[in-house]
């Protein structure tokens, strides 16, 4: 899993920290998808790769913005953004699985 954080910073001069994670980048492939833009930076996209606009639709998506993503990006001066992988989940145990040792109180013989 991938943890996207950043700090979008206003042409007025604030700052505002974000983060999100795979409903962040659902919203990237949306917008990709409207746009006709390439989903991922590859050797075969990477010249056309819209890493100004990926910034944006991630943190407008996280923050949850009414505006449109293009009416925002005009108050918007510059969005730093950090990707984190995460180790994944630890699977659960299978059923029946004792995560400690049988006590006296549960009938277990001490011998």
């Amino acid at each position: 899993m991938i943890r996207y954080t950043g700090v979008v910073l206003y042409t007025d001069g604030r700052r505002e920290p974000w983060e999100t994670g795979i409903r962040g980048a659902r919203a990237w492939e949306a917008y990709a998808a409207r746009h006709d833009l390439p989903l991922n930076p590859t050797p075969d996209t990477i010249d056309r790769f819209p890493v100004a606009s990926w910034r944006l639709v991630l943190a407008h998506f996280a923050l949850s913005v009414e505006l449109g993503v293009d009416a925002w990006a005009e108050t918007v001066d510059d969005i730093e953004l950090e990707a984190t992988e995460l180790p994944p989940t630890p699977q659960a145990p299978p059923a029946g699985y004792a995560l400690s040792s049988p006590s006296r109180s549960d009938g277990a013989s001490s011998e």
